[in-house]
This record gives structure tokens, C-alpha cells and sequence, in this order.
């Protein structure tokens, strides 16, 4: 005798036994060719083995349980919990369109059994046959209207088939059986809003913003349906009805920002985005990309440096901060405060060659060449195959009157140099460096070689004529 598990054999045998001896009341001698089973002693057997195949289906041996299936179903052609339970095994294989053919049988079968209907349905919606999981779900979701699920899933047939206004007023059966959901809201909102009819979805989202006075996320949605829309007056209320709610919150301050940005009003904007930036909650790219917008306005200067001021503050350990600012005040001129702000940069993080290549500089405008030597050299053990470093290096020896320094340094960054600008560049320092050694040759030559790459370069023809006379050579 075959082993009988005793929860499955319960699920499995009662529902289709209570059939079973219903059909059978009238005579409990005889059985019609219409019954699924010609006696009760088949029943048994054929429950157990469609156990097996059940238990052997969840333990992952799909090939045995359908085996098990197909030999019950050759059997017991109209055992509909059999078409079931094999569509169940086909969908766990990927087998959709044979699992909805065993579906449509069991369904044919017993008409009147929701779960096969439901699987159905839900074979359907995979294999993108709305048009008829539509009609499965509307049956069920009027059969069984406590049941949400029927209806949402109704409801995303029809907006699968684009039938929008129809997927409304099925989440409107469903917002009249639950209340006030937020999830029912915001599917209706996304409807009205791809309907372009920003007004029904502020409708739907004000229903969220009564029942919920002290959730910032609502007005928040509402003004953004409007800005959005562009009805940037009819947002305000919400936005200051979240300022409210929540003073220091950055997303309704660089909202405010930007309406009053929009409507010229440049003190109210400074206002609400000084407030943004004093929140460490507002991302700092969100920050820079704002200050970005102050380069090379000299009116907004005083009000982008306290701008920075706030933005260090608020993320004084991200290197992101400092460089910004750094670079702000190197396009000022303020390069004792730029220097800082880059050694604080490198201090964090010394890992971005373009922050060297805007240190180093400053380094030599402020002549500070002792340093300008330490850190390119620190630089080239980083970046060994930049150019800028070696340049540097090779300025600072020159301007302390290190000629052999400076060329060795000069003539090792030579081989990555690039553009002729920079290659001239090099060419012109080491003919200074020669000049230290009065190596009246050697100068010529990289005056020379400078000027082939920039002919026309009027402080390279200045120095090496003045040069030429200061000499007494080659005057001409």
C-alpha cells in the first residue's frame, strides 16, 4: 500500500471526496459514466498518487512527478484537480502555454473552482493574454469581493490593454470596500497623470493629504504634480504648507529655490537655498550642481562664498566640499585660501590627478618652490606618466637656481608631455635652466625647439631676442 501524507491527503481528499459523495447520494450501488471516479475504492488510490506527484513536485523532481501525472490523467482523463495540479508543474518549468491548455481542461472540468480560475488567470497575465485574464479576474472579483487581489489584478489587465478609465473605476470599487489606501491612490494618480490630467491626480493625492495632515510626502507630491505641469503658482500652497510641516527639510527648500529662481525673485531663492545647503539630508552633488550655476557671476560672489561656507560645514570630511570651493577662490585669485582648501582635499582623498593639476600651480604663483619640489615629486610617484608634475618640479629648481635639477626633471617629464603649448612649455624652462649654467648652446637649442612648436607665440619671441642681446649673438 501506498505511504499517505497526512496534511496533503486531507487538502486533497476532502474538497474532491465532498464531490464525490454528493454524486453518489442517489445510489450508492451504481456510478454514472460522468463521475470522476467509478468508485470509492479509485478515489483513494488515484488521491494517493496524485499525493506522490505533489510531494515529488515540491521536492524538485519535476520529471517524476510528471510522470506520476500523466499516468493518473491517462487514467482519469477528467480528474480536473489533476489538470490542476500538472498546470502547477508546468508553470514551475516555464511551460506556460502547455500549463494554460491543462488550465482551460480543469477549468471546463469544474467550472465553479476559483483557484483555477485564478491560475488561469495568472497564466494569462505571464504569457500577455490580457484580454482574456481580464474576464477571469472581473468574475472573480465580483464572486469574491472581499478578495482585493482579484480586483488589482483586474484593474492591471485593463492598464495592460491601456483601457484606463476602466482600470479607475475598478480601483475605485476597491478604494469604496478599503477607504483611504495610499497604494490604490497613487495607482489612480499615475493613471491620471499618464492621461495627462494633472488635476484628477491632485484630486486623488489631496484625499492622502486630508486623512494624513502630517505627512510631508503628500503636499511634496502634489506641488511637484504642479511644477511639474507647469502651474508653478498653484504649487505653492502645498510647498509651504510642507515648509510647515517640516522647516528644514532640503527637498521643499531647493523647491522654493527653484520657483523663485524661475520667477526672477533672486533674494527669496537665496533665502530657502541657504537653508538647503545648512542640511547634511540634501545630497552634495544636488549642492554642487547648484553652485555651478555662480561661476563667473561677480554680483552673486559674496552670496556663492556662503554658499561654500554652509556647504563645508554641513560635509566637512567630503572632498567633493573642499574642491568646489578650492576651485572657487582659485578663479578669484585667492590662492593662499585655494592652497588650503586643495590640502585639505588631498588630505582626504590625494587619489584625482585634475585636484594636483590646479594645486601645483598655485604653489609656484605663490612661490612657495621648496613645497612646489615635495609635492610635484609626491604627484609623480602617483601619476608617474603626467607631465604637469615633472613641469613644476622643473620650474621650482629653476626659480631656486638648481640648473642640473631642473633638467633632469624636465627632460624626464618631456616624454609624456602632449600639445605644443605644453611641449613648448617645457622646451622654454629648460632653456632657463641653461641660462643658470650660461650654457649659451644648449638655451639656443631649446629656444629653438620651443619656437617650432609655437611659431607665434609673442613672450617665447620676446625672451629669446632679448636673450640674443642681452648675449650679443646672433643679432640679426
Amino acid at each position: 500500500m501506498k505511504k499517505i501524507y497526512p496534511i496533503l491527503f486531507i487538502l486533497l481528499f476532502v474538497l474532491p471526496y465532498y464531490g464525490f459523495a454528493q454524486k453518489t447520494k442517489k445510489s450508492k450501488k451504481s456510478f454514472s459514466k460522468v463521475e470522476i471516479f467509478s468508485s470509492q475504492e479509485q478515489y483513494r488510490e488515484q488521491s494517493n498518487t496524485l499525493i506522490d506527484a505533489v510531494v515529488l513536485k515540491n521536492a524538485g523532481k519535476y520529471a517524476e512527478a510528471e510522470q506520476q501525472l500523466k499516468i493518473l490523467l491517462a487514467t482519469n482523463p477528467s480528474y480536473d484537480i489533476a489538470h490542476f495540479e500538472y498546470a502547477k508543474l508546468l508553470l514551475m518549468q516555464n511551460k506556460v502555454k502547455a500549463a494554460i491548455e491543462e488550465l482551460q481542461t480543469a477549468l471546463t472540468l469544474c467550472d465553479t473552482n476559483r483557484w483555477i480560475k485564478a491560475a488561469l488567470a495568472e497564466a494569462y497575465d505571464i504569457s500577455q493574454q490580457y484580454d482574456k485574464s481580464e474576464k477571469l479576474w472581473q468574475n472573480l472579483s465580483l464572486k469574491y469581493p472581499e478578495n482585493q487581489e482579484y480586483i488589482d489584478k483586474y484593474a492591471i489587465a485593463l492598464i495592460y490593454q491601456n483601457r484606463l478609465k476602466e482600470a479607475v473605476d475598478a480601483y475605485n470599487i476597491m478604494e469604496v470596500q478599503m477607504g483611504v489606501n495610499e497604494d490604490i491612490i497613487i495607482a489612480k494618480r499615475n493613471i491620471w497623470l499618464q492621461l495627462k490630467k494633472p488635476e484628477n491626480a491632485v484630486k486623488e493625492m489631496n484625499k492622502l493629504e486630508k486623512a494624513f495632515p502630517n505627512d510631508i510626502r503628500y503636499p511634496l507630491d502634489i506641488a511637484d504634480i504642479y511644477i511639474s505641469n507647469k502651474m508653478e503658482e498653484k504649487a505653492m500652497p502645498y510647498l509651504q504648507k510642507a515648509g510647515e510641516i517640516d522647516p528644514t527639510n532640503p527637498q521643499i527648500n531647493t523647491n522654493l529655490y527653484n520657483y523663485y529662481i524661475e520667477n526672477k525673485n533672486n533674494d527669496s531663492a537665496y533665502k530657502y537655498l541657504k537653508r538647503a545647503f545648512a542640511s547634511t539630508e540634501l545630497n552634495i552633488d544636488e549642492k554642487i550642481k547648484i553652485l555651478m550655476s555662480f561661476y563667473g557671476k561677480n554680483l552673486q560672489k559674496q552670496m556663492a562664498y556662503n554658499l561654500l561656507d554652509s556647504l563645508v560645514k554641513a560635509h566637512p570630511d567630503n572632498p567633493k566640499a573642499w574642491a568646489i570651493y578650492a576651485d572657487f577662490l582659485n578663479q578669484d585669485n585667492q590662492f593662499r585660501q585655494a592652497k588650503e582648501a586643495f590640502e585639505r582635499v588631498l588630505d582626504l582623498d590625494n587619489s584625482k590627478y585634475p585636484i594636483w593639476e590646479q594645486y601645483l600651480p598655485i604653489l609656484l604663483a605663490l612661490q612657495e618652490f621648496e613645497l612646489v619640489v615635495t609635492q610635484s615629486l609626491e604627484a609623480q610617484s602617483l601619476f608617474p606618466m603626467q607631465a604637469l608634475p615633472y613641469l613644476t618640479q622643473g620650474m621650482a629648481h629653476v626659480a631656486l637656481k638648481q640648473s642640473s635639477e631642473a633638467v633632469n626633471a624636465l627632460k624626464e617629464g618631456l616624454n609624456y608631455a602632449t600639445g605644443n603649448a605644453l611641449v613648448a612649455t617645457f622646451y622654454y624652462t629648460l632653456a632657463q635652466a641653461y641660462m643658470i649654467e650660461n650654457n649659451f648652446e644648449e638655451v639656443v637649442v631649446n629656444f629653438e625647439n620651443a619656437l617650432q612648436k609655437e611659431p607665434q607665440n609673442d613672450m617665447l619671441l620676446n625672451e629669446y631676442s632679448y636673450y640674443l642681446a642681452e648675449q650679443g649673438k646672433n643679432l640679426n
